[in-house]
């Protein structure tokens, strides 16, 4: 990722932007895994209201945030 701006964004606010965009795309992936679930197997939809299901998914994309 090479900043091009004549504003002189620098790299860590490119990465920062980038990593929430990123949290826009994983949000939608959670949405399409609890529509799938719900189609094809609607006891997997019950651990989205599991405490440590949503643990699970907060850090996965957390690290994908920090990965990025």
């Amino acid at each position: 990722m090479i900043p091009t701006s004549p504003y002189g964004v620098t790299k860590e606010i490119l990465c920062l932007y980038l990593a929430v965009y990123n949290m826009t795309w994983i949000m939608i992936d959670y949405s399409f895994l609890y529509r799938l679930w719900a189609v094809k197997s609607p006891l997997r939809v019950g651990l989205f209201s599991n405490p440590f299901f949503i643990a699970l998914l907060f850090t996965v994309a957390s690290i994908e945030s920090v990965v990025w």
